[in-house]
């Protein structure tokens, strides 16, 4: 009966956090999370090469906007709530289902962008099957892994204690995030992917991303935690450098 009665609470706040309130949230975490100097980062990295080199690539080129708006969305949008939201009437549980609902937002706009300018390509013939597996990959991995790491923070002095296990690695592996975003852009934007390079770039991609993302779902359940406790979101633990 007391179970009954839990699952029912639970359900019913769920119910109370409307889905399309955590999507206009979404667009409005771009402005508070929004860093000129790493959007430039990030264009220098993904867009650079393809200027230098426009030679190699052909008209599906438009196959690397999802790709760029993946990695953006993720640079530009936080784990942790704005400070607002944690002195609002609502329990903990709330905001665990808030911040869960948010990564699911955070995966599920950048993937519906990329499956909408695939289809157009796809209509238009200017779509490869090789390509469009490996972006939708892209996409994926990079939502995922930026959307349960991106504290605002690359390379801190200090490592956020919210962040579990993941504390240690959380900035390597978002910059490299960046550069992994860079390198299938330039990919899916060339005119032709041989076999041999489609299978190693979507065997490597999935071995270390796969792994990855398997460590970060070992801890998510309380990274997701401890965001949600204001005081959690603080505490940190300070590197001692030693030059």
């Amino acid at each position: 009966m007391n179970l009954c009665i839990i699952l029912g609470k639970e359900k019913i706040m769920e119910q109370s956090i409307r889905f399309s309130e955590v999507l206009k949230d979404y667009f409005k975490e771009y402005k508070r999370g929004f860093n000129f100097a790493r959007l430039t980062l990030i264009l220098l990295i993904a867009v650079g090469p393809i200027v230098v080199n426009e030679n190699r690539f052909g008209l599906n080129y438009v196959l690397g906007i999802p790709v760029l708006f993946a990695t953006i969305s993720g640079a530009f949008h936080i784990v942790s709530l704005p400070v607002m939201m944690y002195f609002i009437p609502a329990t903990k549980k709330m905001r665990e289902i808030y911040i869960q609902r948010m990564l699911e937002i955070k995966i599920m706009v950048p993937m519906m962008v990329a499956v909408f300018v695939d289809l157009i390509l796809i209509c238009f013939g200017k779509a490869y099957i090789k390509a469009v597996i490996l972006q939708i990959m892209a996409v994926f991995f990079i939502t995922f892994i930026m959307g349960t790491l991106n504290d605002g923070t690359y390379f801190p002095d200090e490592f956020k204690l919210a962040q579990e296990g993941m504390r240690y690695f959380s900035a390597s592996i978002l910059m490299g995030c960046y550069v992994f975003s860079g390198a299938i852009i330039q990919i899916v934007c060339s005119e032709e992917i041989l076999l041999s390079e489609f299978l190693t770039v979507l065997g490597v991609c999935v071995a270390v991303l796969g792994t990855i993302s398997l460590c970060i779902c070992k801890y998510w359940h309380s990274i997701k935690a401890n965001y949600a406790d204001y005081e959690m979101t603080t505490k940190v633990e300070v590197q001692n450098r030693r030059w």
